[in-house]
């Protein structure tokens, strides 16, 4: 996908959420994740990646993507989470 590359993210997502409907495929799911990782959609992106898994589970590339978008979730959580402490101080 052209706009992947172009980092036009947002046009990546919708080319490839038209093919896979017409033919779902692990390249069209990796790219979708990759564009909405790119986004900050990282519980999106996980969920392509999941999806792209499921054609072939040992493919490293998914994995990595999905690992680093599961420890962005997981930092985007403790941000919150010291977020709320410093506030919940401040009452």
């Amino acid at each position: 996908c052209v706009y992947l590359k172009l980092n036009r993210y947002y046009e990546t997502i919708s080319d490839c959420t038209a093919s896979i409907k017409r033919e779902p495929t692990i390249k069209a799911f990796a790219r979708r994740g990759a564009a909405r990782a790119a986004l900050g959609e990282y519980q999106l992106a996980c969920g392509d990646y999941l999806q792209a898994l499921e054609f072939e589970p040992q493919n490293q590339s998914c994995l990595q993507e999905l690992a680093r978008c599961l420890c962005n979730i997981e930092s985007d959580i403790v941000q919150q989470i010291e977020q709320l402490e410093k506030n919940s101080g401040n009452i």
